[in-house]
């Protein structure tokens, strides 16, 4: 039956004029969705070229403030998820920046440190912002990374390679301040644990700790599969996807906040936990044997 004759039957033809104007207006409709999809592309298309031109500006001071050397974009790719020059040089010093104010707030400035370990540092993303200093070491598995350190950062700091488990080639209580960017980002729990017990037995008594993790800032990007898991048990750690020169079981962990306190806590004092970047930064104590 074509729709001029089903127009004429009693009650069919005002369903079928219904059915017109709403076939119509589905039309006007994707035409607008298609005139917006076009608008959003554009307009994200403008900001990253924005974003892009920033990042160069500030990349171009900061290298004249601080003349370091850069590594190689496979290096950059690998610790940074770009290897975007400008990025990777503008985030490595904001984020020495973050670091230095979240210890001022705390009453525990940079300066007053003697021994300083950056856990994980990879090709020296945020340690070269921090340092030079006596006193400054940095660690990671990734063994091409840490010798490029050790080719191009050796004023900066001193770097040694740790393996995928304990223990770090340290003196237990060699360090008075102990940082770890994304690092615990991408751990397994049982990893996790073990490096927590690590870093507080090489963290002085007294000594600060700070370590990044993903938290509920990020959690719209877990996995749907591994939501129930973060909601009952506070962390999960997804399957992502690997990078290359990294261990197949570096991927991306969630933590909650109660699951931060309530397990943390077993090995230090949880003094704050604040933004870094996209991270959370959790704050650390190791007490006095006394204390704990």
């Amino acid at each position: 039956m074509n729709r001029k004759v089903a127009r004429r039957l009693p009650g069919v033809g005002k369903f079928v004029r219904a059915l017109d104007e709403l076939q119509a207006k589905y039309a006007r409709l994707k035409a607008q969705r298609d005139d917006l999809k076009v608008d959003l592309a554009e307009a994200q298309a403008q900001l990253a070229h924005f974003f892009r031109e920033r990042n160069e500006r500030e990349a171009s001071r900061i290298k004249q403030e601080h003349p370091l050397p850069v590594p190689p974009a496979p290096l950059r790719l690998r610790v940074h998820g770009t290897d975007d020059e400008a990025s990777f040089i503008t985030v490595g010093n904001e984020v020495a920046s973050q670091v230095r104010q979240i210890l001022a707030n705390a009453g525990r400035p940079l300066d007053t440190f003697a021994r300083i370990l950056d856990f994980g540092c990879g090709c020296g993303r945020v340690i070269g912002y921090l340092g030079p200093r006596p006193g400054l070491f940095g660690t990671d598995l990734d063994q091409e990374a840490i010798k490029w350190c050790e080719q191009n950062l050796s004023d900066v700091a001193s770097f040694r390679v740790n393996g995928d488990k304990p223990p770090l080639p340290f003196e237990s209580e060699s360090f008075d301040f102990v940082y770890a960017i994304s690092v615990f980002t991408h751990l397994p729990e049982n990893l996790e644990l073990l490096w927590l017990e690590e870093l507080r037995r090489v963290t002085k008594p007294g000594g600060i700790l700070l370590l990044t993790v993903h938290g509920e800032k990020l959690f719209r990007r877990v996995p749907y599969q591994s939501r129930a898991e973060l909601k009952a048990h506070g962390f999960c750690h997804p399957h992502c996807g690997s990078t290359p020169g990294l261990p197949d079981y570096y991927q991306t962990s969630f933590h909650t906040e109660d699951y931060i306190r309530g397990t943390w806590s077993k090995f230090f004092g949880i003094k704050s936990i604040e933004s870094l970047g996209s991270h959370d930064a959790i704050l650390c104590e190791r007490e006095s044997a006394a204390a704990s």
